[in-house]
């Protein structure tokens, strides 16, 4: 078997195997004594017709059962090797295959181009302080119980922090907005809605400040500029006129800190609710760091090699990101039309981000492979009881899906490889504590 290889690009080639009569004759050899072996010919025992015969009546079959035999050992050996770091088979003509003339299959494929990784110990991370501090503990424990506050009617004027119910209209000029955006009606008009009063993140941020001062039975107008990259496009840079009325105000009174209320959330003491908070937030935050640990390193780690990527991988990867983009998109209200409309900027977008997250899954496919990383049965468990709990289903239910999904079960192992890699990656990297805040003289 010969071998020529073709570069059409740096990572995209075209491989030709030829083989000799001979190694074609011995493959048919095998081919024939295969058919000889199982074929039912009347006249004669099993695995005793003449060859002849064979060819004959099994013709057909016989040359593709030799055309699949000759190129499965034409893609064996490409993927031995070692001078081609095979990404993907492309495609696969069959140029010949005859016991008379030998065979030429061609192959092209795309490649990995050789790169070298960084030395690891070159990247750095800020750990950040996870302990909260006792002001932070007590904010905490006093969000608690504003999510069981109960809400008092009053007759007075709203006050920042009561809750207002009211009703709006929103126009933009002489048209309503609930014409404009009919998915999203909260930002076109409600009859009946409660805002918080002075609320930086109320959803209309206009009316939230403007409900402060109002009394039951009071109404006005009110002016929102919505931003140009307000989540809603339809109403990007625009002003809309919202005529605003109250019905109704309440205040919030927080539940006191006795037996009633540490019981609603199982414990028995405020000392023990401290305790029970501050290891929830501290839980919290040692996530959240290794987040973003994770995520500095990873980008720090990406730009610090350069090389060609596989145009296949690309097209995978930007193909995926696009969909999702414009899936989320058309939740956030965007139309099919608008989503024309900046195809050519979205797929430019997806492109950027393909490019990136392809980067990085090959060269920690790279750090894996050199240190030899493997996932193991407790990866597999641990990856399983996370995604159960992501998708709010029974281990036992998942374990049976992949059972059945040989290639997602292959995504996931990809997956658990590299997340291991990058692990490697950060034991290896410079740790720079976070810089405490100087203490402030009396």
């Amino acid at each position: 078997m010969n071998k020529e290889i073709e570069t059409i690009t740096e990572t995209r080639k075209k491989v030709l195997f030829t083989f000799e009569v001979e190694d074609v004759a011995k493959e048919e050899k095998k081919v024939l004594s295969s058919f000889t072996a199982k074929a039912s010919i009347p006249g004669f025992r099993k695995g005793k017709a003449p060859v002849a015969m064979l060819r004959k009546k099994y013709a057909k079959d016989i040359t593709q059962e030799l055309e699949r035999v000759v190129t499965s050992k034409a893609y064996e050996q490409l993927q031995q090797d070692k001078s081609l770091n095979l990404y993907r088979l492309l495609d696969l003509k069959i140029e010949k295959v005859s016991p008379l003339e030998g065979a030429e299959i061609s192959l092209e494929v795309d490649v990995v181009p050789e790169f070298e990784l960084p030395n690891f110990s070159e990247f750095s991370y800020e750990k950040s302080e996870s302990e909260p501090t006792d002001e932070e503990l007590e904010q905490a424990i006093e969000h608690l119980r504003t999510q069981r506050a109960d809400f008092q009617v009053v007759e007075r004027a709203a006050e920042k922090g009561d809750y207002v119910q009211c009703s709006y209209t929103g126009k933009i000029g002489d048209e309503l907005v609930s014409d404009r955006v009919a998915d999203k009606p909260i930002y076109g008009s409600q009859e009946t809605s409660w805002e918080e009063a002075g609320s930086e993140d109320g959803r209309i941020s206009a009316i939230s400040e403007a409900i402060v001062g109002m009394k039951s039975g009071d109404s006005k107008e009110v002016s929102m500029n919505y931003p140009s990259d307000f989540e809603v496009e339809a109403l990007q840079e625009m002003e809309v006129l919202y005529s605003l009325e109250v019905s109704e105000i309440r205040a919030k009174v927080l539940p006191e800190l006795n037996d009633e209320f540490f019981k609603s959330l199982e414990v028995e003491s405020l000392e023990a609710l401290k305790i029970k908070t501050r290891e929830q937030m501290k839980s919290q935050r040692d996530y959240s760091n290794k987040m973003q640990i994770r995520k500095k390193v990873s980008e720090d780690f990406t730009a610090s090699v350069d090389f060609e990527l596989p145009l296949s991988g690309i097209e995978d990867q930007r193909d995926a990101h696009l969909h999702e983009t414009m899936e989320r998109r058309m939740s956030q209200g965007a139309s099919q039309e608008d989503l024309e409309e900046q195809k050519e900027t979205l797929i430019a977008e997806s492109t950027e981000v393909a490019k990136d997250r392809l980067k990085l899954t090959l060269m920690l496919d790279k750090v894996a492979f050199a240190n030899k990383v493997q996932a193991e049965k407790e990866d597999f468990n641990n990856a399983i009881m996370q995604e159960a709990y992501m998708n709010q289903t029974e281990p036992n239910k998942l374990i049976k899906e992949l059972s059945k999904d040989r290639d997602r079960v292959e995504q996931l192992r990809g997956d658990i490889i590299r997340s291991k890699a990058l692990d490697l990656i950060i034991e290896q990297a410079t740790v720079i504590e976070a810089a405490q805040p100087e203490a402030i003289e009396a």
